[in-house]
């Protein structure tokens, strides 16, 4: 039996022993996603995600299609034998997921994007809840992580990795005050007061715009400090005379 790859986070991707599989249509794709993410799932709670608009047994008859065709396509049978009212997925079977990689603690690397990013379904409305639902739990985790590895990467000195996972996280997050007052404690440490200063300046106008509110007052303080030291250091003095020699060129 070969080893059947299956990646969800990110533009999802399926292997067979390091080659693509393509099935054939999107419900028996899922299927395998979802089971994945159970190793357990009623068979009418699968009917009800995917099939919730069709009559009992045109449903039933779906759903025993797309099980042929997962068993047919991989050339493999990854349901556990004996149940049937369940669809178990086979604990035998050799199986390597990024998500249950990543839920274990693997790398933050396994984080490729978005729960299966760019994976639709017509005509199946609560499949797409539970999409949704899982997208914004995995991306809430990622975030989580994401902060703490920053946070580790300052006080262990390693700042430019740092700063690679404080850019990272304002990309998926932009008003995260707590991964921006990090990354704003991370050029202060480089010595990048600009750079530093103007990431309170945008969140201060993010914060504004979104819900009408400032940054914290811790915040605040730490901002102020940096123009402090930005002022007194020789980068900021040689910042301040080239302003003045564009403005009078001006």
């Amino acid at each position: 039996m070969g080893i059947l790859s299956v990646n969800i986070l990110g533009i999802p991707s399926i292997e067979l022993d390091g080659k693509a599989v393509i099935l054939p249509y999107r419900k028996a794709e899922a299927l395998l996603y979802y089971l994945i993410m159970k190793q357990k799932v009623a068979r009418s709670e699968m009917i009800g995600l995917l099939w919730a608009d069709s009559d009992t047994n045109t449903a039933q008859r779906n759903l025993r299609h797309a099980i042929y065709t997962l068993r047919k396509t991989l050339g493999m049978d990854i349901f556990l034998s004996g149940q049937r009212t369940l669809l178990t997925l086979d604990p035998a079977l050799p199986l390597r997921s990024d998500v249950n990689e990543f839920m274990n603690g693997g790398a933050l690397s396994l984080y490729r994007g978005e729960f299966l990013k760019g994976f639709a379904l017509h005509q199946a409305g609560y499949f797409e809840d539970w999409l949704t639902e899982q997208r914004n739990l995995f991306q809430i985790q990622y975030l989580k992580r994401l902060l703490a590895a920053q946070k580790d990467a300052l006080q262990n000195g390693d700042l430019s990795l740092a700063e690679q996972y404080g850019l990272k996280h304002l990309e998926i997050d932009p008003l995260d005050e707590d991964a921006t007052v990090t990354l704003m404690r991370v050029y202060a440490a480089e010595r990048q007061y600009r750079k530093a200063i103007e990431l309170y300046h945008r969140l201060s106008q993010l914060l504004s715009e979104e819900f009408g509110i400032s940054p914290l007052k811790s915040s605040s303080q730490l901002y102020y400090g940096i123009v402090d030291q930005w002022n007194s250091s020789s980068t900021g003095r040689e910042d301040r005379a080239n302003e003045t020699l564009l403005i009078g060129k001006e």
